[in-house]
């Protein structure tokens, strides 16, 4: 409707200004004919504007003589919404308004365009107008303002933003072995493609992305940070490479894993501006430079993995003010200078790592205000040296593991230790310590016993006797210790570990194809088990001693029972 004369037609021999843009359901603005003098213009072409398609009007009439012009072009857009947008959809929209199929809201105006125009043909006077109810006007007068503002014919109402942000990502990924992305097509919505998760409160808004294990090759591309309501983006275990996204317009970031893949280059400074994040994985990569000391800006970060790649620098004593930090892996990097005293404001903290590093200096004093949290310490094969405090055993009672092997450290041991009860784990060796070693940690100081601890070194001694090995032969490195060896075993390749001299004794047995033979292998996996139970890190989890009588007992019984009846059998 031109509004500049208020719904009426142009004066005579003024052209209407052209259509600005096309709308969908409207014609082109630009096919035209030759002015026309309007009072000369024939009424049965429906008031054209000039001759400008997309200006027809149909002329309503209500009961009460109140005459209207009304865009033409806005009930053909209309029509989009009843399932007919063709220039020959009035029949179409006329069936459908009758069936109720596409709401009467919406075919209703477009069948009466349609008998409006049959009534032309068939010799009505266009100048006379059509009759509306109020009911009819009313529902017009509805679809128009939905016509107006809704000018698309949209049917799929997805958030495309989210979409075209994870097809980019699927763009930049060169190889995918389990064809698991091959899925990510619009023959369904992208909330329901494999590893993607929409927010329920907010419609077509991805809040997790998750391929994990997936052998994917290729880089991250930089669209996933447009996906501004993910809150866990895991991509562990495959192959990407390339430099790290800076993603820093994922506010709502709460898990970044990127561990176990093949990226290089430094860790982005605007990871920072991921201020919700609580969980950051990027270890087991080939990351360089140092470690950013904006990362001390993410206040609700709890779990911070960096270790296995090439970090050099300094430990940013930042990290301070990560209050509600819980867990520091940066084993296995190039980290130099000391420890930051200041991580002892880390009052939550359970686990610090920073083994097979440069760090120097002593030990860390800081570290005793964790009294009441800190489990695990590692600190193993770095350069620290000088004494150990006397008091640490005293100054950290809830240690469960505690690695200073391969430093420099000198001096006695500290008896202290003892008052550890829930120590599980001690690694000493290959440091420079002097004088005795406490006859036992349990006594020593407090004079009181650690049944926990009891049970623990049991447990070591019969992982000894069945395999042969020592706690500190040098094959136990890093994070392998005769329990973890021990594990990785159990039970399918359980006899590839036993001891040699075991091995021959039973060699006989275990190759029988008789009852013996699988006893003898049963009553092998049956003393590992016994052994690894009362060598849990978590000394509630470890069986009493009592328990563990009782197993052996039934084991002895039958292994004697079975060689008993082989001996029956081959006498």
């Amino acid at each position: 409707m031109d509004r500049t004369h208020h719904g009426r037609p142009p004066p005579q021999g003024q052209r209407r200004p052209p259509t600005q843009g096309r709308r969908p359901g409207y014609p082109s603005p630009h096919r035209s004919r030759p002015p026309v003098d309007h009072q000369e213009e024939s009424t049965e072409q429906r008031s054209r504007g000039n001759g400008d398609p997309g200006a027809e009007f149909l002329q309503l009439e209500t009961a009460r003589g109140l005459r209207a012009q009304i865009p033409a072009a806005l009930f053909t857009g209309a029509a989009c919404f009843a399932g007919s947008a063709s220039e020959d959809g009035e029949e179409e929209g006329e069936r459908e308004g009758a069936g109720g199929g596409g709401g009467l809201g919406f075919a209703l105006p477009v069948a009466w365009r349609g008998r409006h125009e049959r009534a032309q043909t068939e010799g009505m006077s266009s100048n006379q107008p059509a009759k509306l109810t109020m009911k009819t006007m009313f529902l017009s007068l509805l679809v128009l303002s939905y016509s107006v503002a809704s000018f698309h014919c949209s049917t799929v109402p997805e958030n495309t933003t989210d979409m075209f942000s994870l097809l980019r990502f699927k763009q930049a990924i060169t190889s995918d072995p389990t064809g698991i992305l091959s899925y990510w097509n619009s023959s369904t919505s992208f909330c329901q493609w494999e590893g993607i998760t929409c927010s329920r409160k907010h419609a077509w808004r991805v809040v997790a992305l998750h391929l994990t294990g997936l052998t994917l090759s290729g880089q991250i591309s930089s669209s996933l940070g447009n996906l501004t309501f993910l809150k866990e983006l895991n991509l562990s275990s495959n192959s990407l490479s390339g430099q790290l996204p800076s993603l820093n317009r994922l506010h709502k970031l709460q898990i970044l894993d990127l561990s176990r893949n093949s990226f290089h280059g430094t860790i982005p400074d605007a990871l920072s501006n991921c201020s919700n994040l609580q969980t950051l994985y990027l270890q087991h990569n080939s990351l360089i430079g140092n470690i950013p000391p904006k990362l001390g800006l993410l206040s609700n970060l709890v779990f911070l993995w960096l270790g296995y790649n090439n970090l050099t620098g300094t430990i940013p004593s930042a990290f301070s003010n990560i209050s509600n930090m819980q867990t520091l892996r940066l084993t296995d990097n190039q980290l130099e200078g000391s420890i930051p005293d200041l991580l002892g404001k880390l009052s939550k903290m359970q686990r610090l790592t920073l083994g097979a590093n440069k760090l120097t200096g002593g030990f860390p004093h800081g570290l005793f205000n964790l009294s009441k949290s800190l489990q695990v310490l590692g600190l193993e094969m770095n350069r620290l040296g000088n004494t150990l405090p006397p008091n640490v055993g005293d100054a950290l009672p809830n240690l469960q593991m505690l690695l200073l092997n391969r430093n420099i450290f000198q001096g006695n041991i500290p008896a202290s230790l003892g008052n550890a009860s829930g120590l599980g784990r001690l690694e000493l060796e290959h440091n420079k310590f002097t004088g005795q070693i406490p006859t036992s940690f349990e006594y020593a100081h407090s004079g009181q016993a650690s049944t926990s601890g009891d049970v623990f070194s049991f447990g070591i001694l019969l992982l000894e006797m069945l395999t042969g090995k020592r706690p500190t032969d040098s094959m136990f490195q890093n994070e392998l210790s005769i329990v973890s060896f021990a594990e990785r075993h159990f039970p399918d390749q359980i006899l590839q570990i036993v001891d040699v001299h075991l091995q021959e004794e039973c060699e006989g047995y275990i190759q029988a194809t008789t009852e013996i033979g699988n006893v003898v292998t049963q009553c092998l996996l049956s003393l590992v088990q016994v052994a690894l139970s009362c060598t849990s890190m978590i000394p509630k989890e470890r069986t009493n001693m009592r328990e563990v009588t009782i197993k052996l007992r039934a084991i002895r019984t039958s292994y004697v029972g079975a060689t008993r009846r082989e001996e029956v059998m081959a006498g």
